[in-house]
């Protein structure tokens, strides 16, 4: 069973790198209101340079999420502003296979035929997630530590409502005075 999402940016966005003190922090402040998760990503390509890294090239990322025992394949476009990927639930043996540079059939295989990706594929980053999201009026606040090899710590906040609750506001003054250069704060306030 595949799926296709297009992403747009919602009205309401922020994304930043905090300091790990203040991660634990805001963790320690709401460990009543989420719940922590872990996965772990494992992402491919057809070699580790640019030169050799044919899905790099044509701006597409292939990657397995392994969560909860669970396995899904993810192939994401970042060509356009609207974004899409599609994923598949794939097996452990699916999962093995891709491991030897075999991706398992489905649309990611159908994609990369299309594209004339002709590489072997492999296994080239690893990270590690410890995530806990938390529901803030109608939209939803995540603190993620990922690892790979150095851990990053990340605060993410997005709703489809057009104004940031005074909460998560609050948050974002308080944490996210230097948000990443590549990510663009975006908040429309009515």
């Amino acid at each position: 069973m595949k799926t296709i999402k297009k992403y747009g940016k919602p009205p309401c966005l922020f994304k930043a790198d905090i300091a790990p003190e203040d991660f634990w922090r805001l963790a320690y402040s709401f460990r009543e209101q989420g719940e922590w998760r872990q996965m772990s990503y494992l992402y491919f390509d057809t070699g580790e340079t640019k030169e050799a890294a044919e899905l790099y090239n044509h701006d597409l990322r292939l990657r397995v999420r392994v969560k909860e025992g669970r396995n899904s394949l993810e192939i994401k476009d970042y060509s356009d502003p609207t974004h899409w990927d599609v994923g598949q639930k794939i097996s452990d043996e699916d999962l093995r296979e891709l491991m030897q540079g075999r991706l398992p059939d489905g649309e990611a295989r159908h994609i990369c035929s299309v594209l004339g990706i002709s590489g072997r594929l492999r296994c080239i980053k690893v990270a590690h997630t410890l995530r806990m999201k938390i529901w803030i009026d109608d939209g939803i606040l995540v603190l993620d530590m990922t690892t790979w090899p150095q851990a990053r710590y990340e605060v993410e906040y997005r709703s489809e409502q057009k104004k940031m609750p005074p909460a998560v506001y609050n948050i974002k003054a308080s944490f996210c005075a230097n948000p990443r250069a590549h990510d663009k704060m975006e908040e429309l306030w009515s």
